[in-house]
């Protein structure tokens, strides 16, 4: 029986690891640490590189709500109009930064990157552009916030 119980836990927490593998940028995102996101830039990683997971660091940096991280992410040229590969959890696939925001209703993640120019118009494989998403979770002031954001192929 004892030996049955050592096992669980290194197998759930390798699983957790894999789980997030992705790059040293990408975990240090999803852990708001902002200056292992620093040494992993200064190291060479790129700021707009996709993950195993088909992600963006700054998709992460949204989805795990670390907003010190996100900001210097965009500051330091990430693309908030870059469009993920896979779906994750109940994100679709082809979201956007600003698509996660609208889905959960993160309206300072939506301000700051309607800010540094997120297309309001972008959909995801679902024909769904963030608007449409905090709309439908009647999340108005985050919709409110998207509808102030450009239109994809506007100056």
């Amino acid at each position: 029986m004892r030996s049955l119980l050592k096992w669980p836990l290194p197998f759930l927490l390798g699983f957790a690891v894999a789980l997030h593998g992705g790059t040293t940028l990408s975990r240090a995102a999803i852990a708001g640490d902002l200056e292992a996101v620093k040494a992993a830039l200064k190291g060479g990683e790129k700021v707009n590189d996709m993950d195993k997971w088909g992600w963006t660091v700054l998709m992460w940096a949204v989805y795990y709500r670390t907003m010190p991280v996100t900001e210097y992410l965009l500051q330091q040229g990430a693309d908030p109009n870059i469009k993920s590969t896979y779906a994750y959890n109940t994100i679709a696939n082809e979201c956007t930064p600003l698509i996660i925001a609208g889905y959960y209703g993160l309206d300072e993640f939506a301000s700051v990157l309607v800010k540094h120019g997120a297309y309001r118009d972008a959909k995801d494989a679902n024909g769904k552009t963030a608007g449409d998403y905090a709309k439908y979770y009647h999340f108005y002031s985050t919709a409110a916030i998207i509808a102030k954001g450009k239109a994809h192929g506007s100056m």
